[in-house]
């Protein structure tokens, strides 16, 4: 007891002595403990030296776990912004992916504090909103197996619900009142991987032995993870989230994060956030992700439209201009989109209109994930509202779409405290409009809703406790 008391008072004096770092000395003290003890071991069965790290990283995780939602919530934004895809190594009889076993040991640590306390000092209609949508979801995933048991869909359903569930985790990613540290985690791990992503895009062919490497915790093999537009001569950046539309739509949200903080920071220190936004804005320019740049653009605009409503309309205008004159390569790939005059665009248009045929002959609890889809149709579509009507009804698609919307809106309107993390949550949202891995990939659905649960808990004014 001595020991340990003298060892976190050493972690604290490091790190800082005032109250919102001392929460941190725990959870470092006992991480470096399990990590020691467990690297030691784990290294005489390894086969690479990627496998130790994650294996080191799943160790942190089990240990924030015992200790605080609030770190675990922070080792979640970083998993998924660096190594979502990442599984156990292959040493043991199963291999779940690292980020599923953070986001559920997250579900049961603030479930563990007692969901009626939650709710007693969290009400509001967008919390009942994201309970109904859970249920909604619960629901059609079951639903679904009557037309067939398909283990993988059911399993992917449950997954999506333990992202939907993140929204009621949202008082944990704020500490001592405020986002700020956990904002700060999302852009400096958006920094890193951007670097990492411009440097695979770089090297091109000759990045192949990253991908082999990461193949051993459960990355997909190299010839399957570089990304061409449809001319397939056009490299897209992929980083280390093997989709240029996720890696665009974490880069939109990190750099929308980075501008708040560059904003809001003192002299000094508002360079190095400048430095690290410019970095992820060529990281987002190199994934050619389309809606992720207008989410930027579109999400930026609002904010100065709010404080200038006529800089904001010069800006619209100037940009709409910048894009329909110059011809430059980026600005004529987003032009294309605009125009619907490429194959990728004008393939969406089928998806909406056959996701209207589908969401018309399911209206009620959708098709949920069966094992034989119907043959009459074609499930997926390229729009988050429109893809969680197809698996669980029209009910579900309004209420995704009123969270989404009406969560950042809300607060970016009302509440200063959490007008960066709705700027971020917003950004995500309109990602959607074109595209639906925010809602059909789990942790990109648990990102989402992890930060629309922390703005519509700090909009209500509430303080969770620093430690649980």
């Amino acid at each position: 007891m001595i020991v340990n008391s003298a060892l976190t008072s050493l972690v604290t004096r490091l790190i800082g002595s005032n109250s919102r770092s001392s929460i941190w000395a725990r959870p470092i003290l006992i991480c470096a403990s399990i990590m020691a003890g467990g690297g030691i071991g784990f290294a005489a069965v390894v086969t690479s030296e990627l496998e130790l790290i994650v294996f080191i990283v799943m160790l942190s995780v089990l240990a924030l776990w015992l200790v605080s939602s609030h770190a675990l919530a922070t080792c979640v934004f970083a998993l998924i912004l660096l190594l979502p895809f990442a599984v156990v190594p292959a040493v043991f009889p199963v291999q779940p992916s690292v980020i599923q076993i953070a986001l559920t040991l997250l579900v049961v640590r603030v479930g563990l504090i007692g969901a009626t306390r939650v709710f007693a000092v969290w009400p509001g209609r967008f919390t009942m909103m994201a309970g109904v949508l859970l249920a909604i979801w619960l629901v059609a995933v079951l639903y679904g197996t009557g037309r067939g048991i398909d283990v993988d869909g059911v399993q992917h359903g449950i997954k999506l619900a333990i992202g939907l569930s993140m929204f009621f985790c949202g008082p944990a990613v704020v500490i001592n009142g405020n986002m700020e540290i956990n904002q700060k985690v999302i852009v400096v791990a958006g920094g890193m991987q951007s670097l990492l992503a411009l440097w695979i895009w770089q090297a091109g062919a000759d990045a192949i032995s990253v991908f082999d490497a990461l193949h051993s915790i459960g990355y997909p093999a190299a010839n399957e993870s570089f990304r061409y537009l449809p001319d397939e001569i056009t490299l897209r950046s992929i980083g280390t989230l093997i989709d240029p539309n996720i890696l665009g739509a974490c880069l939109a949200t990190a750099l929308t994060i980075g501008c708040g903080l560059a904003f809001r920071g003192y002299p000094t220190i508002k360079y190095g956030w400048v430095a690290i936004v410019g970095i992820i804005a060529l990281a987002l320019l190199s994934t050619l992700s389309r809606g992720s740049w207008l989410a930027v653009a579109a999400v930026l605009t609002y904010l100065v439209s709010m404080s200038r409503p006529r800089l904001g309309l010069a800006l619209i205008g100037v940009g709409m201009l910048t894009v329909f004159t110059v011809p430059l390569g980026p600005l004529m790939h987003l032009k294309s989109g605009l125009m619907i005059s490429d194959i990728a665009a004008s393939m969406r248009l089928d998806e909406y209109a056959e996701a209207i045929r589908v969401i018309n002959s399911a209206p009620w609890m959708g098709f949920g994930f069966p094992e034989y889809e119907p043959a009459a149709f074609f499930l997926g579509v390229s729009n988050a509202s429109l893809w969680m009507s197809e698996r669980a009804g029209l009910l579900a698609g309004v209420l995704y779409t009123g969270l989404t919307i009406g969560v950042p809106l809300y607060g970016l309107a009302r509440c200063k405290e959490a007008r960066i993390m709705a700027s971020a949550a917003l950004c995500l949202s309109i990602t959607g409009i074109v595209d639906h891995h925010i809602v059909s990939v789990p942790h990109m659905l648990a990102f989402h809703f992890l930060l629309l649960g922390s703005v519509s808990f700090v909009c209500r004014g509430r303080k969770f406790a620093s430690r649980h």
